[in-house]
């Protein structure tokens, strides 16, 4: 399919995992709440953990942003929700203490994240 060159998917950025710096990581609430902020759409990416939940995390293990050597449909979500994410670039973990979350998660926080597709999928 080719995507036409005034399509908004051209004309206006999106936020590949978020809104993200090296102060906020990747995939994490911070980084989805300052796109949001600036109306900036949001690539998320999905993975299964092994009781059946979405999680929102570009890898599918863990390793580079948690400090975790595991994959994620190994894990179930509660012990997915413990792992704190990690400043790659620093070498150590924020002290915000974001941590790796759900999609549903993000969807029940009363930020102004428009996730409601997401939602839609998720409670058929």
């Amino acid at each position: 399919m080719r995507i036409n060159k005034d399509s908004w998917l051209i004309t206006k950025p999106i936020a590949h995992r978020g809104l993200w710096s090296d102060s906020v990581p990747e995939n994490s609430t911070l980084a989805y709440e300052k796109a949001s902020q600036l109306k900036i759409p949001i690539e998320i990416d999905l993975h299964l953990t092994t009781d059946g939940h979405l999680v929102s995390f570009h890898d599918v293990n863990l390793l580079r942003m948690t400090g975790l050597n595991a994959n994620i449909y190994d894990l179930s979500l509660n012990e997915i929700k413990k792992l704190r994410l990690f400043d790659e670039l620093a070498f150590e973990y924020l002290e915000d203490g974001e941590y790796v979350n759900s999609i549903k998660k993000y969807i029940e926080r009363e930020n102004g994240l428009n996730l409601k597709n997401i939602e839609n999928l998720i409670n058929k």
